[in-house]
């Protein structure tokens, strides 16, 4: 996470939202950048730890590329390994 704040607000922000999540499908997807083959939570880290801690494994994410060549990069690599 590039944007830092007080251990304390963290937790009260995402120990709330967790105790207000039911369902997957009524959360809003997180939002991820790839960037260098790696992808990063661009809006929603707070979402994203509410949910680890539910203990839930999956769920929706967009993803954004900056270029074509990053699209194709990404989607190459991800037909080796499916």
């Amino acid at each position: 996470m590039e944007f830092r704040m007080a251990p304390a607000a963290w937790d009260a922000r995402t120990g709330a939202l967790a105790a207000g999540f039911t369902s997957l499908e009524a959360i809003p997807p997180l939002i991820a950048e790839y960037r260098d083959g790696l992808l990063s939570v661009r809006d929603g880290n707070h979402r994203h730890e509410a949910i680890r801690r539910k203990g839930w494994l999956t769920c929706w994410v967009i993803v954004w590329y900056n270029s074509a060549a990053d699209y194709e990069q990404d989607r190459a690599w991800r037909c080796c390994v499916d």
